[in-house]
């Protein structure tokens, strides 16, 4: 059961990550896709070696083995991309999932087989996985070939990305990355690849022990078999834990661009000058915080975090690093503060106080009076009414 628990973790987590993390960091979709992917490879191995209903089997088999050859890949260009601090998909990329366009070839005689065929298949496997080198319905590539071919690509791809983090620890050492975040994303990258690796090297001896396959210069006993298949069984529950319970590792690594900023001192908000100062994002998040202060933008109610990545052209996952770790206010906090202020302001003016309540708040940004009534009771514990009231009787 825990593999299935798992699993559907990691189909949850990918959903989440393509709804709310792919807009504001591309990346993420790699990652999606690996969890997804990474979530299918643990089903369709426990329907095959320990689930006992061969329609389970008969459901997946031949369908999800192309979607395992996108695992290597899907982790390749996730860290690589995350090294990069940018979305990077070029034509070549495409080469990366040639093998799983070519199981895809291999399978289309399969697909086109009876239900009822696939169904034998899957009950005879179940009682014995050997029984899987009868299948003779196949193009290129035989069924029983994709058990260690799969492996062997996605170790390739795991030790491949292990080297770009290697690689990337020494680089980084000289660019202006945030400590904190910086120590995160690394120790997240070298965990999801060493992960993998690992996975997949206990995955070579598991297949020849369930398998039964006595041809081999060592023996694999039922004790290393057991040793294996607890390694194996923690590594793949820790991957959707971590992204679970560490949700900043979806920020990336943002790189601090080396440029000159007006060097214009703001008095923007208090609390918000209690910034880590040896952060390099310091003058991209004062940068953020002027522009609110001048240009005024939230006054628009279509005002969100992409009309400031594309009037400052700061990548978005940047932006919600500076709101986080900086600023230390959500952005929508944000937002409805400053609306709010602002709307405070205009109820105070004595030649706006003829102008109706619904008007201040669209004056002030709120694309509706229930909006602005309930985000000024919210902020000030006042209802706008009450304000100019208890104003007045302060007065």
């Amino acid at each position: 059961m825990a593999v299935y628990f798992f699993a559907v973790l990691n189909f949850y987590l990918s959903i989440i990550i393509l709804f709310f993390n792919v807009k504001i960091n591309k990346n993420a979709f790699f990652l999606a896709g690996y969890l997804f992917c990474l979530g299918m490879f643990g089903i369709v191995h426990n329907f095959t070696f320990d689930e006992k209903n061969p329609l389970l089997l008969a459901l997946v088999r031949g369908y999800a083995t192309p979607i395992h050859y996108a695992l290597g890949p899907m982790l390749y260009l996730y860290v690589r991309g995350t090294v990069l601090d940018k979305y990077v998909f070029k034509k070549s990329d495409f080469w990366h999932f040639l093998p799983m366009l070519i199981s895809v070839l291999s399978l289309i005689p399969f697909y086109f087989t009876s239900f009822s065929y696939k169904l034998e298949i899957a009950r005879n496997i179940q009682i014995n996985p050997r029984t899987s080198i009868n299948d003779s319905v196949y193009w290129i590539i035989p069924h029983f070939s994709h058990f260690y071919i799969r492996a062997i690509s996605f170790l390739g791809y795991s030790i491949a990305s292990l080297l770009i983090v290697l690689k990337a620890s020494k680089i980084l050492e000289n660019r202006s990355v945030p400590k904190p975040q910086k120590k995160l994303i690394l120790r997240w990258l070298y965990t999801l690849t060493i992960l993998s690796a690992v996975i997949f090297i206990c995955y070579v001896p598991l297949t020849f022990y369930l398998l039964k396959i006595v041809k081999l210069p060592f023996v694999i006993t039922e004790t290393a078999y057991n040793i294996f298949d607890r390694i194996t069984g923690y590594s793949y529950c820790v991957i959707p834990l971590t992204v679970l319970v560490l949700p900043q590792i979806l920020y990336g690594l943002p790189v601090a661009a080396k440029t000159k900023l007006n060097p214009k001192p703001t008095d923007f908000w208090e609390d918000t000058q209690a910034i880590l100062e040896e952060d390099p994002f310091l003058d991209v998040s004062k940068k953020i915080l002027a522009y609110l202060k001048n240009e005024k933008p939230y006054l628009n109610p279509d005002f969100n975090m992409d009309t400031i990545a594309e009037r400052l052209k700061i990548p978005k996952h940047h932006i919600y690093y500076c709101f986080g770790n900086i600023i230390k206010i959500k952005f929508s906090k944000v937002r409805n503060r400053l609306r709010v202020d602002h709307a405070k302001k205009l109820l105070l003016e004595e030649k706006l106080q003829n102008l109706k309540l619904e008007a201040i708040g669209f004056e002030s940004g709120f694309s509706s009076r229930s909006h602005f009534f309930a985000t000024f009771k919210e902020e000030t514990g006042l209802t706008p009414s009450e304000f100019i009231i208890q104003s007045r009787v302060s007065e």
